[in-house]
């Protein structure tokens, strides 16, 4: 979250105020003349009867508002001092809070703001100076309290909305703060900080198209806000939108240009977007602009990976951890650098990051790499690496691994699916950016996609292919569907991060309707030189070194049997590359029989 809630941080209390703006609702400023003559009166009261509580609470506020702190202490005390207490209290209660703000004294302006409210006085500038003193004095949850009471009594009041949806959105309920934003933005008027904060909370929420919208509300009100640029190119990033971002990027970087964060998105979002040698340039500005930065470094070290410059990546990723130990990512990506040419440097770093991160999902690749085995790889891993790949995943995939499975499982539906006369409900599990997607769009009437990675969601929903997209664990999502309710269940490339199928395919057939069709690949344990382990023939599956799984042929009958599937097909071949080899798998097509009794 960048530069969240700068305004209300910096905000000072009334102490900054003149005593026009200070004056309560119904009264009118006057003109300079007018003031003279009214503050020269009240003076002349007060000293024709220092007694007169009201008039010398008046008197009081005037003198702060003027400066004349000492003065105005003098007989604002005296105001709240009398017994029994005047009805001026509260006002005079409210004129030493300012007093004090004025002189740095929260703990003081914190007390009489208080005192003045729990006397009954009606300010909304006191909610607002109240609340946000308690918070620079590290109560944030009475100041929550003091802006949920102004806003009971002045329920119109964008700057308490607006003051509430900050407490909250810090506090880390970013839903209950975007509807305070939404609600301030509603009374009005329109506010390029409110609209930036409103942009941050949505953007945690996963609602990027609406924290896209937020943070282009905000420049429109103020074009020069760096913040705000930087966001929005990170959004859109995420999502895809590339050549926007790098707009977005550069116009940070213009505004302010020894921003390091405008040049490491710059140049990432440069590489990222097919043009690598660009993105070096601008990366390695930054590193002449900030030497000790980590950030840069670790960028450097994603670049450089990305093109396959191994040496150079690790050399960056090690500086950056010189600079900065403590940080699990530049571990695991080091540790990814390494992990080809020296598995036991790999498998050290791997385990630092889970030290310091135990979620950080790289448990399931050190218990492959170490020979253990688990039912399938932990959701946090599979949505990491293929957040992370992106940008990346059609053209390394296809070009470099030679991964033809999509056509393949296109080609078996059309040869022996295509005889319902009318398009087919999908669900396409584990679509990825959707590349089956494309294959069967054609046949498809509607089609549905689940991922666990959003930034692959975000390239499948470019395609257009897609009814419903659904952010979420297979077997999960697949419950909360309608039994019947598809015509063809695909699972290109997935399964190979799932070992023990049963539960997936038991919800493929329920869903299903009869004569349904499953379509799906998984790599081939039986094609691997050692395959004979008794455990691993009986389970039906193994975690292999590369943290994907491999399954038998016999443990894919056992399950096609128990589930009421007909084997239609089973291809035996090459599904990718790996280090230039060919993995073999199974390509499999089944037919849903009736349900049994």
């Amino acid at each position: 979250m960048r530069d969240l809630l700068r305004r209300f941080l910096s905000r000072q209390p009334a102490s900054s105020e003149t005593s026009g703006e200070r004056r309560g609702a119904g009264e009118a400023s006057v003109a300079p003349d007018a003031a003279r003559n009214a503050f020269a009166d009240l003076e002349r009261a007060v000293a024709a009867d220092p007694d007169d509580a009201e008039a010398a609470a008046r008197l009081g506020a005037e003198l702060v508002g003027r400066g004349e702190l000492d003065r105005a202490a003098a007989l604002l005390g005296r105001v709240v001092s009398v017994v029994p207490t005047p009805a001026s209290a509260p006002a005079a209660h409210r004129a030493l809070g300012v007093l004090n703000a004025a002189r740095g004294d929260r703990a003081a302006a914190i007390s009489h703001f208080g005192e003045a409210l729990d006397r009954g006085l009606r300010d909304e500038a006191v909610y607002r100076d109240l609340c946000v003193l308690l918070y620079q004095n590290g109560d944030p949850a009475r100041a929550t309290d003091v802006a949920r009471r102004g806003i009971a009594a002045f329920p119109d009041s964008s700057d308490l909305h607006r003051y509430l949806g900050n407490l909250l959105g810090l506090a880390g309920d970013p839903a209950e703060a975007a509807a305070s934003y939404e609600r301030a933005l509603a009374i009005g008027p329109p506010d390029a900080e409110t609209h930036y904060n409103l942009g941050v909370v949505l953007a945690k929420l996963d609602r990027t198209s609406d924290a896209i919208a937020s943070y282009r509300r905000a420049l429109a009100l103020e074009p020069g806000r760096t913040a705000a640029h930087l966001n929005l190119a990170g959004a859109l990033r995420n999502v895809g939108r590339n050549a926007e971002a790098i707009v977005h990027y550069s116009e940070a970087a213009r505004l302010a240009p020894d921003s390091i964060d405008a040049m490491i998105g710059e140049g990432g979002t440069r590489a990222a977007a097919g043009d690598p040698a660009r993105g070096l340039v601008v990366l390695e500005r930054a590193r002449t602009a900030a030497p000790g930065d980590a950030r840069v470094h670790a960028a450097l070290g994603i670049l450089h990976a990305d093109q396959g410059r191994t040496d150079d990546a690790v050399r960056c990723f090690e500086e950056a951890l010189r600079l900065r130990p403590a940080d699990a990512d530049t571990l695991l990506r080091l540790g990814n650098a390494l992990l080809p040419r020296d598995q036991a440097r790999a498998i050290g770093h791997y385990r630092q990051a889970l030290a310091l991160d135990p979620d950080c999902g790289v448990a399931h690749l050190v218990t492959a790499l170490t020979g253990g085995n688990a039912e399938r790889a932990p959701d946090a891993y599979v949505a990491k690496l293929f957040d992370g790949y992106a940008d990346r995943f059609d053209s390394h995939l296809v070009k470099e691994l030679r991964y033809e499975t999509p056509k393949l499982i296109a080609g078996l539906l059309r040869e022996h699916a295509a005889g319902a006369g009318h398009g087919w409900d999908v669900l396409d599990l584990g679509c990825g950016t959707g590349l089956l997607g494309v294959e069967i769009g054609g046949q498809a009437r509607s089609l549905v996609g689940v991922d666990l990675s959003p930034g692959m969601l975000a390239k499948a929903r470019e395609t257009g292919r897609y009814s419903r997209l659904e952010t979420a664990e297979l077997v999960a999502m697949m419950r909360g569907e309608h039994a019947s309710s598809y015509d063809v269940v695909t699972a290109a490339d997935v399964f190979v991060y799932v070992g023990r199928l049963d539960d997936a395919v038991r919800e493929i057939a329920r869903l299903l309707r009869p004569g349904g069709h499953a379509a799906f690949t998984v790599e081939s344990l039986d094609a691997l030189p050692d395959a004979s382990s008794t455990p691993d023939r009986d389970r039906g599956y193994r975690l292999n070194s590369s943290g994907r799984y491999a399954h038998t042929l016999g443990y894919l009958q056992r399950l096609a049997r128990e589930n009421a599937f007909a084997a239609i097909e089973v291809r035996e071949s090459p599904i990718r590359l790996e280090q230039g080899k060919p993995v073999q798998g199974y390509v499999v097509l089944w037919r849903r029989g009736a349900p049994s009794a």
